[in-house]
């Protein structure tokens, strides 16, 4: 959290202690990567997508996904 650039960093799930993230400002995710990199912490970097949230359809899950989305009315 120290780290500039750092918005947010955490450690999820139970507790266990055997991973964390952090969401990073977009020039500032190479220092974090190198940090981490020299303390033995492999980085998976994540990037949002311009699209937004898509369905992927081969997913099974999709159809109960899609009916609860279409129901949803914004206004």
């Amino acid at each position: 959290m120290d780290m500039e650039g750092v918005l947010v960093a955490g450690v999820p799930g139970a507790g266990g202690f055997d991973a964390i993230f952090a969401v990073t400002l977009g020039e500032f995710n190479n220092k974090v990567t190198q940090m981490w990199t020299s303390r033995g912490v492999l980085a998976m970097l994540v990037r949002e997508d311009p699209r937004g949230v898509s369905l992927e359809s081969d997913d099974p899950r999709a159809k109960e996904i899609t009916s609860g989305i279409s129901s949803v009315h914004v206004a």
